[in-house]
């Protein structure tokens, strides 16, 4: 049996779009939208897109409205973005609703409406639409879009990490760890890091590798710790490069100090801002320890580090000035 993808497939549905199928014209927007089978071409995917909207398809009337709202094949148009997903979203179609709240939530295309966004976020959620179950997680858990609740904040973080979304396992885990919501479990919060990194997740890394770092802890391995921490690292994520710094630069029972590689991961998350890093930087290029010594370039980085209040900093500059 010949696929409809091929060539010969793809003629066929031609023929039927260009006879009024909304189906067919959804698919060849879909088609030229992500360059399957034909070359990728946002204009003809909006153009097919649009002839299916305007038949009512509601998966087509959603790419219409995020089309208008990113500029992608149409000239950017943030009222005609909120018709279409409005559209899409009263047919009940879940990725429409939690589109349209985004554009609630941030005014765009019309006023900030955080109830408003709240109504569509919710009807997605409880349709299964994953995003908008973490976005609600998350309003609930910080309180920043609704009134704080716990419970509704786990409830909802639940339901998206079971379907695996890693940040929602994230905060999950984190719920677990500092008895948020729930009543604390290490082991259950751990359960839920661990499926967070199975999908890469540097925050979930990053927390596995505090755990297995806390001294007087039944979980404490430090090599383990080193392991999780050198993953959520090598992703950039700034906590991490600084916990595996001061790991290498005191050592720990059993493992071993290494100031040149904790002076790798302290260089690291100072520059991406973070002023201890800066300070243990800048002191180590002064003194040479870790580094070649370079006096010059360490005071930069302790300057760095004092303008943005790290006392140390400051009090090293200070004692600088009077040698």
């Amino acid at each position: 049996m010949r696929s409809i993808y091929d060539k010969g497939g793809l003629h066929s549905i031609r023929h039927y779009a260009e006879r009024g199928s909304f189906i067919a014209q959804s698919y060849l927007g879909w088609s030229y939208f992500h360059g399957e089978s034909v070359p990728q071409d946002n204009e003809a995917a909006f153009s097919w897109f649009l002839k299916a909207a305007e038949q009512g398809d509601d998966f087509s009337q959603n790419f219409v409205g995020t089309m208008y709202d990113k500029g992608r094949g149409v000239s950017r148009d943030l009222l005609e973005a909120i018709k279409w997903l409005r559209r899409a979203a009263v047919q009940g179609y879940p990725l429409a609703q939690y589109n349209l709240a985004v554009m609630y939530f941030n005014g765009r295309g019309t006023d900030r409406d955080v109830p408003e966004a709240m109504k569509w976020t919710l009807l997605a959620a409880e349709q299964g639409e994953m995003r908008a179950q973490l976005a609600l997680g998350r309003g609930y858990y910080h309180g920043d879009v609704a009134k704080r609740d716990l419970q509704k904040a786990i409830k909802w973080l639940r339901v998206a990490a079971n379907q695996g979304h890693p940040e929602a396992q994230y905060m999950i885990g984190v719920s677990y760890h500092e008895g948020k919501g729930v009543t604390r479990n290490q082991i259950e919060a751990m359960k839920w890091f661990r499926k967070g990194t199975e999908q890469g997740d540097a925050r979930s890394q990053a927390a596995m590798g505090y755990i297995y770092g806390i001294e007087d802890d039944l979980l404490c391995d430090h090599f383990e710790s080193a392991k999780w921490l050198r993953m959520a690292a090598e992703q950039g994520h700034l906590t991490a490069q600084y916990n595996l710094g001061d790991l290498y630069k005191d050592g720990r029972e059993g493992f071993a100090c290494d100031l040149t590689e904790a002076m790798k991961w302290f260089r690291m998350a100072a520059e991406q801002g973070d002023a201890e890093s800066q300070f243990y930087l800048g002191r180590a290029l002064h003194k040479g320890e870790g580094v070649t010594r370079d006096p010059e370039e360490g005071l930069k980085w302790l300057r760095m580090s004092a303008r943005q209040g790290y006392s140390d900093a400051q009090a090293s500059l200070r004692d600088l000035d009077t040698e």
